[in-house]
């Protein structure tokens, strides 16, 4: 992953069981605490570059398997890393008028965000 191009997401989910421990208020919690505990082991190695990283929490509102047996529930109780490989920032490169107006142009990923 580190030396893979690209945005990533680390997105932490739960099965649709309403979550009554006392360490989280909901799955909300629960979810993003997932995801952002794989963050901080991957963030451990200094070699990662944290700013091209997004840690989120869906809860269950992404379920990959109905909620329906405990064996759905435990493989919606996950936390997934998502590599977004852009095209080549070379490939869209800006091309400005005489005048500096690059609208209606094509813009490299670099120069959206």
């Amino acid at each position: 992953m580190i030396t893979i191009p690209g945005a990533v997401a680390i997105e932490g989910h739960t099965d649709s069981i309403p979550y009554t421990g006392r360490e989280f208020t909901s799955n909300w919690d629960l979810s993003a605490a997932r995801a952002l505990a794989v963050a901080h082991e991957l963030f451990a190695d200094r070699r990662v570059n944290e700013s091209r990283f997004t840690v989120s929490g869906y809860a269950s509102t992404k379920a990959r398997v109905p909620n329906d047996s405990e064996a759905n529930r435990a493989r919606n109780r996950r936390v997934e890393i998502i590599i977004e490989r852009g095209q080549d920032e070379q490939a869209l490169p800006i091309q400005a008028r005489p005048d500096g107006d690059t609208e209606g142009e094509p813009l490299s990923p670099r120069d959206i965000f």
